[in-house]
């Protein structure tokens, strides 16, 4: 899908997927994997309009609400080159 939304502070991104609704992740700095471009990279290299893979976990919260929890976060940099984007 594509990253529509990132709080940062809030530790929390919104991924828009192909063919559905967005879908919110939350993520612990120290214990999500993000890569982009396929080298490592931190929760700050999340930015809005990058195409994203994520890796997750549903978790129950005490307050019984389900959250979506990344694991890996795949980013590709919104630039990319001519040759990756599909015409059409």
């Amino acid at each position: 899908g594509v990253v529509v939304r990132s709080v940062p502070d809030k530790r929390t991104f919104f991924v828009k997927p192909d063919n559905g609704e967005r879908q919110p992740f939350t993520y612990k700095p120290d214990k999500v994997e993000v890569t982009l471009d396929g080298k490592e990279a931190g929760p700050d290299a999340i930015d809005e309009g990058q195409r994203a893979e994520i890796g997750y976990k549903k978790v129950t919260t005490k307050k019984d609400r389900e959250v979506n929890v990344a694991k890996s976060i795949n980013l590709e940099s919104k630039s990319g080159s001519a040759g990756d984007e599909s015409t059409g």
